[in-house]
């Protein structure tokens, strides 16, 4: 393999350091949780918020960002540490300061203009009630 420039190669290098990393961090974690590593990603399964707390004290770090996934209906609590990506999933409990709330948004949708499939669709717009995740200081109820 070979590298065009110094910048490439000096890149390529810090891309490797981030894979052997993320094995090393793997390799420290308990044997009881289920890991998987995957380039600079570790992931690690955490099923309720004790998990997630006892997972995350065994990182240095301390800002970790949250997401609810709609597909998985679980939340992910992310991370980098030493430039590899900490991926704590599949927490089916909300995190404190978190809650479900109903928020109505407009959305586009293409509806058939004639009552005839396949002849011609046309957009509109349409107001529905989501429930969406809302965190931070405004979401306590």
């Amino acid at each position: 393999m070979s590298y065009n420039t110094a910048e490439e190669k000096a890149k390529r290098k810090v891309e490797l350091a981030a894979i052997i990393r993320a094995h090393e961090i793997a390799d420290s974690l308990p044997e009881n949780l289920a890991v998987t590593v995957m380039f600079n990603k570790v992931s690690i399964q955490a099923h309720n918020l004790a998990e997630v707390t006892s997972t995350r004290r065994l990182f240095s770090v301390r800002k970790w960002g949250k997401v609810f996934s709609e597909n998985c209906k679980w939340w992910e609590f992310i991370a980098l540490e030493d430039g590899v990506e900490i991926q704590i999933y599949a927490c089916s409990e909300a995190p404190r300061g978190c809650r479900l709330v109903e928020k109505v948004v407009t959305e586009k949708r293409y509806e058939p203009e004639t009552p005839i499939p396949n002849v011609r669709y046309v957009e509109r717009e349409v107001q529905i009630t989501k429930k969406v995740w809302q965190c931070g200081p405004g979401a306590a109820a």
